[in-house]
């Protein structure tokens, strides 16, 4: 995933929009979609800030939490690589 846009270049965008400056105009010399821009004007209309959400993405934890768990599934499961291991994990 792309980083986020940095917070001052939020609130730059935005009090551009505040200024009157339209929103495609905006968009044209910032790079930045409009409907990025109508986001960030809707999260500060709702939230008060602009500041990119963080934390929300956990993603799958691929850490083997027991060791004694997998050492057991390897051994009942050899031979494998570790596609034909992830097929046996469903079966």
């Amino acid at each position: 995933m792309p980083s986020p846009y940095s917070y001052d270049l939020r609130i730059r965008a935005l009090k551009m929009i505040d200024e009157g400056i339209p929103i495609t105009q905006i968009s044209k010399l910032l790079k930045i979609s409009r409907d990025t821009l109508h986001r960030w004007k809707n999260r500060r209309d709702h939230t008060g800030d602009v500041k990119a959400r963080f934390g929300y993405q956990t993603g799958y934890n691929h850490k083997i939490s027991d060791m004694k768990e997998f050492q057991k599934f390897i051994d009942q499961n050899p031979g494998k690589n570790h596609q034909q291991l992830d097929l046996a994990t469903f079966f």
